[in-house]
Formats: C-alpha cells, structure tokens, sequence
C-alpha cells in the first residue's frame, strides 16, 4: 500500500506500468513510500452494502494537512467509471499486447460487436495485427 499510494501521488494515476520493474526500483517513489503509514480508523465502517470507506491524509513539513474519504471504491456501481475512463483502462491494459493504434481500433469493434457481420478484422486485432 504505502508503494501504491507513493506512485499515485507522483504520477497522478495508476496503471499496469506503475508496476513494473523499473518503476517499482524507482528511488524517489520509494523515498516517499517510506513515509507512509497506515493506521486502522474505527470511524470508517462498513455501514452499506458494497461500502469500502477509506481516508488519506498528507502531512506537509510546514504543518498543514489534507484528507479525502471514500466510501465506495471507484469502478464499482456506485462510483462507475465514465465511458472515457473505461477506453484508457481498456487501451492501456491492451497495450501491452497490442500497438495503441490496434487498441483504440480494437475498442470501437467491441462497441459494436453487435452489429459486425464479419469477425476477421477483431479477430486480426487481438492477434496483434493493425486494421486497414
């Protein structure tokens, strides 16, 4: 936890490049790492269904501090991801198959799946090939 919340912190988001292995090593995130802790708070219960609440609060040297709470955790029904959100989840999860290009063509099949009267080109896709 204390790596996750050092790396978000550092590069405002989160994503499958955040952990890897040169990113892990990467000595500044680990500095602040080492600055994290983590407490168990008894105000923060479970109180409904699905409710996950947690709070972060950083500490500035000059004595000022931030919180935020969270009771749902992003992603789930009650805190859905929005349609832009989930197209850069999604091409940045299939980027480390296939080219952005071959991602972004990727998704736009997916929306409409529904209505392809051929197969071929998604599956060309997701074999790693770039639509024409």
């Amino acid at each position: 936890m204390p790596y996750i919340l050092a790396r978000a912190l550092v590069d405002g988001r989160l994503g499958l490049d955040s952990f890897t292995d040169e990113a892990v090593r990467e000595t500044s995130v680990r500095k602040l790492a080492e600055k994290v802790q983590m407490e168990h708070d008894p105000e923060l219960s479970e109180d409904e269904e699905d409710s996950q609440p947690s709070k972060v609060t950083i500490q500035l040297k000059d004595g000022r501090s931030f919180s935020h709470r969270v009771d749902y955790p992003k992603g789930g029904r009650q805190v859905p991801l929005s349609p832009e959100e989930i197209r850069d989840k999604f091409v940045g999860c299939a980027r480390q198959a296939i080219t952005e290009e071959s991602a972004s063509q990727l998704l736009a099949y997916l929306r409409d799946v529904q209505d392809l009267d051929n197969l071929e080109p998604l599956c060309r896709l997701l074999a790693g090939g770039i639509e024409k």
